[in-house]
């Protein structure tokens, strides 16, 4: 029995099967470059990932400290 995943798949790979040969050198130039596309947005979206982990690091110790400050320092 197949997943629809393993459906998609098959659907996906047949299709690949019928490009004619003149454009088989293009197709291959531009999964090429969607491929790089993709690692560079993976790699962008990492990178904002970090980011927004660090500040909120720094709000929840900007908000410890604040209630500390508050507490007269208890």
């Amino acid at each position: 029995m197949t997943s629809d995943a393993e459906k998609l798949i098959e659907t996906y790979q047949s299709w690949r099967d019928h490009v004619p040969i003149e454009e088989r050198a293009r197709l291959k130039v531009l999964e090429e470059r969607i491929e790089r596309k993709r690692r560079s947005l993976d790699e962008t979206l990492a990178e904002r990932q970090e980011i927004m982990e660090r500040t909120i690091e720094r709000m929840k110790a900007a908000a410890d400290n604040d209630d500390q400050l508050s507490d007269g320092g208890r």
